[in-house]
């Protein structure tokens, strides 16, 4: 409603000439010329006073009438704007119901999904079946070997795949045994291990050992149980790692145990020796055999060509790469449940 709605110009005429005629009555020319003047400045006064009230009375009925458009605004902005979550917090705090219930069934599928099964156990970002892991580690009960060096091992060769085979070897099993190491392993200690038969089934010399053809298959088919070949692992390492550790007047490091595995016990003494007389020079052609079947150990690739690592560098890499996983491993007997370590420690 607008001012001139609210009081019309007409009242306030009306309301001068009935004060004109009221004086015209009552004075003589001369007063009357006067009483108009000041009466025609007051009810103007007057006029312009009762159009400043109307103004505020209708401010005010407006403000009652509608909210403010600041607060409007406000309310507006709010239901049109996303519920935005910020990197980092916490999704568990109380939105509407619709929105908790869609957070609550996100945050329990990530927990399930994230959740090993049974079974499992979990090391860093490697997952490993507890029969394996149990098995590993009593192997090295048994033998009195380090069991995260052996672990860190069967990580190295076969991912903990007691089944795994090699495609361009004959190595089979989880420590990746070919058939001469394993043929010569078995018969130097699986009458340790329940296997006495199989150990005098290998006959031939000790590099060239040799098994009747109805049972070779039989015997290299025992690499894939993990406990045997775990503890083939561990003694054979035992065995050589004394006899290269008392030719170099020390104890071998995690990465120098496992190159005995790696190249063999020969190759690694050789690797040794001379790493400590001339560590600068060419693994390769050290080791040509092993550098063949090895490209990215004993070789490095600059621009389009390769170039020879130096004895010291592949030490270096299996230093570092044992030093890691032993790490990893290095409270897994301790995180063994109860009964598993009575398993890892009671005698086959």
């Amino acid at each position: 409603m607008s001012v001139s709605e609210a009081y019309p110009s007409g009242a306030c005429r009306g309301l001068l000439e009935q004060f004109r005629n009221h004086l015209a009555s009552a004075l003589g020319r001369r007063e009357q010329a006067t009483a108009r003047l000041c009466l025609s400045t007051w009810v103007r006064a007057l006029c312009v006073a009762c159009s400043l009230a109307g103004a505020f009375m209708l401010a005010a009925k407006a403000d009652r009438r509608e909210p403010p458009k600041s607060s409007q605004s406000a309310r507006a902005a709010r239901a049109r704007s996303p519920v935005v979550m910020a990197a980092g917090q916490p999704d568990d705090f109380p939105l509407d119901a619709d929105f908790s219930l869609d957070q609550a069934a996100k945050s329990w599928a990530r927990r399930v999904l994230d959740r090993d099964p049974p079974g499992i156990m979990r090391f860093g970002g490697q997952r490993v079946q507890s029969a394996i892991v149990e098995r590993v580690v009593k192997a090295a009960k048994s033998t009195g070997s380090d069991p995260a060096l052996l672990m860190s091992i069967a990580d190295k060769e076969s991912s903990f795949s007691s089944t795994a085979k090699a495609s361009t070897s004959s190595a089979s099993g989880l420590f990746q045994f070919v058939e001469k190491t394993w043929l010569k392993a078995l018969r130097s200690f699986g009458w340790r291990y329940g296997h006495e038969e199989e150990a005098k089934a290998i006959g031939g010399e000790d590099e060239r050992p040799v098994v009747a053809p109805q049972k070779r298959a039989e015997i290299l088919g025992l690499r894939n149980d993990p406990y045997l070949s775990a503890a083939m692992a561990a003694e054979m390492l035992k065995q050589d790692g004394a006899k290269i550790a008392e030719r170099l007047g020390r104890a071998l490091t995690a990465g120098e145990t496992y190159l005995i595995h790696f190249l063999g016990p020969e190759d690694a003494a050789r690797f040794m020796t001379r790493l400590e007389e001339e560590p600068d020079a060419s693994a390769a052609q050290l080791l040509p055999k092993p550098a063949k079947a090895n490209k990215p150990i004993f070789y490095e690739r600059q621009g389009g060509k390769l170039k020879d690592r130096s004895l010291r560098d592949v030490h270096e890499a299996f230093e570092h790469m044992m030093g890691t996983r032993t790490s990893r491993y290095q409270d897994v007997e301790a995180r063994l449940p109860a009964e598993a370590q009575a398993y890892a420690a009671a005698n086959r």
